[in-house]
């Protein structure tokens, strides 16, 4: 994995790698109406990763990975809420700051990959 203008390439070890992909990234991006602030991440996983089971997170983590793709969620905001009438046990794991990092991470993710509106 390296870093690389703030994206996270998964299959990439140096930068030489990373900017290689960059283009496609970019293009993927843009396609899908995505204009970064900088502020945030981006995620690249490599093409048959599924870097939230492979990183064995605990079961909430795929849980709400597979609710957020199945269902296209576009916004974290609209996710967050529906864990809090829908799933406490959700809402209260993404009270951490990291696990809501990493979930944003995979909205974003989700959104670009499956062609989706930013809510």
């Amino acid at each position: 994995m390296y870093s690389y203008q703030g994206i996270m390439f998964d299959n990439a070890n140096n930068e030489e790698e990373a900017k290689a992909q960059l283009l496609e990234v970019l293009e993927a991006m843009a396609e899908a109406g995505y204009k970064p602030t900088g502020k945030e991440f981006v995620l690249v996983p490599g093409e048959n990763d599924d870097i939230w089971e492979q990183d064995k997170k605990p079961v909430p983590y795929r849980e709400m990975r597979h609710y957020i793709w199945d269902n296209h969620i576009a916004s974290c905001e609209t996710f967050i809420e529906y864990c809090r009438q829908h799933n406490p046990e959700w809402a209260e794991f993404l009270e951490d700051p990291e696990v809501r990092r990493t979930a944003e991470g995979f909205v974003r993710f989700t959104v670009l990959r499956q062609g989706l509106n930013e809510a």
